[in-house]
This record gives C-alpha cells, structure tokens and sequence, in this order.
C-alpha cells in the first residue's frame, strides 16, 4: 500500500516541503489519506453527500466525469446465452410426469429393491428451461419476474454456473465472448440465494462493511494509478474532494482488509 500510495502522489503532485503540493501551478494542502480520522472522514463524506437523495447522484458524476474526462473506461461485462435450454430427469412411478415425495424416496432406494415390491419405474425428463435467449448489457439493471416454479431461479444459476450437475444443460452463455468453459465464471459473478446468513453478534453497518472489505479492492488501486498518470500527462487538475473520496475509497478498503485477515 505504500509503494502504490507514493507512486500515485508523485504522478499527481509535488511536495514543496512547508505542507502544502504544487499542483499543476496552484497550492493545495497536502492531506495524508491514509491517516485520515474517523472525524475528518465523516466530514469529507459530509461535504460531498450533503443530500443523499441529490448529492448521491451528482457525486456519481462527478466520479464518471472525472474518468470519461481522460479517456479512461470502467471494466465492463456482456453476459449473452442463446438457445439455452435445461432439463431434468426423475424416477417417475405409475407414469406420474412430476416428481413427488414418494417417486423422490423410490429414487433413494436400489432398483432391485423397487422390482422386489413390484413397482415399475421410468426415466422422465422434465423441461425446466426451453430454448431461452437473450443479451444482459452492462449498466443496466434487470428484473426476471415469473411465477413460482417457472424456472427463474435456474435461468440465473444457469447464467452465473452453478447449476447443479445433474441437470442437463444445452446451449452457450459467453461473458464477453468467452464461453462459461474458456474462464472462471465464480471469478465474476455470482448467484446470491435468498437465504441471508447473518452473525448475530455484528450490527448491520459491520456486516455490510464486512462484506465489503471480503470482496477487496479489485482494480480500483490500478484503475486510480492510471487516472492520476493521465491527468498529470494532460496537465489537468482534479477535484480536490473527489480526489481525496476515490483515494479513500481505495487505500480504506484495503488497510481495512488486513486487520480481517
């Protein structure tokens, strides 16, 4: 952290030595992000987020008019699948097509055992998801409605790859171009079930805080590295307050997740 935290005030600055940073012809104090207090911390969030329902947005903004500004673009995903199909198969008895408790308990059981009491049994195939396709584009948000038993929760499994192996699945989905077998989809997505698992000894705000410092910084220390090379580059001068928020954001998350560790 250190060595990433000196790369990136050298590319952005220069110290002067009495406090304050030559910033491209104009002084601006020197503030070391990474001792920043709990008090001073409170009030940059503060000062940026006065309005949660306006300034939220606006420093979104900011954020993105900071990067477009150099030419720098957020990593992206396209998740494509085209005639996706899923299938089941059961041990079904007395030509019942769905699966119930007694056919799921006659599947436990040895087939010679089935013969003995003279149950005839069969492999059926039960079609879960037939012949899907469609395109999830980046940014957007996407909302699968459908009644129960429909197949929601397996078209998002299917997606993400974690189905379970006994089912049969046909087509391609591909991130990016890539298909499910060419990466490691766990890597970059995720299937989050509606069972939330909680610590009872943590508050809310922990529990959320721990999750975030678990996913770590992912590319933001080389995302906020070439930001600041490219401005010093084109000589220009960032925000000072969305500066210091993007530079907290990244060295938090990460002096944070050691103490986890």
């Amino acid at each position: 952290m250190e060595r990433v935290y000196g790369e990136m005030e050298s590319q952005c600055s220069t110290d002067k030595g009495d406090g304050t940073v030559a910033g491209f012809g104009r002084g601006v104090e020197l503030v070391d992000i990474k001792k920043l207090s709990a008090e001073e911390r409170h009030v940059l969030i503060e000062k940026l987020i006065k309005n949660i329902e306006k300034d939220n947005l606006q420093l979104l903004h900011k954020t993105r008019k900071r990067l477009d500004r150099v030419g720098v673009k957020l990593p992206t995903v396209e998740v494509r699948y085209r005639n996706l199909s899923v299938e089941a198969e059961c041990d079904v008895v007395h030509g019942k097509p769905l699966p119930t408790l007694w056919n799921c308990l006659l599947s436990v059981l040895c087939y010679p055992a089935v013969r003995l009491f003279g149950f005839k049994t069969h492999r059926a195939k039960i079609s879960i998801i037939n012949n899907v396709s469609g395109i999830i584009k980046p940014g957007r948000m996407n909302l699968l409605l459908g009644p129960p038993g429909c197949g929601k929760t397996s078209l998002l499994k299917a997606l993400s790859a974690n189905l379970n192996g006994s089912l049969k699945v046909s087509g391609e989905v591909s991130y990016n171009g890539y298909k499910l077998e060419e990466f490691v989809p766990q890597k970059t997505s995720a299937y989050i079930s509606q069972d939330d698992l909680h610590i009872p000894e943590l508050t809310v705000r922990e529990t959320l805080d721990f999750s975030a410092r678990c996913q770590g910084l992912g590319n933001r220390q080389e995302l906020m590295m070439e930001v600041s090379r490219r401005e010093k580059e084109a000589r220009i001068v960032p925000d000072p307050d969305i500066d210091a928020y993007m530079k907290v954001l990244c060295f938090q998350t990460l002096d944070t997740a050691d103490s986890w560790t």
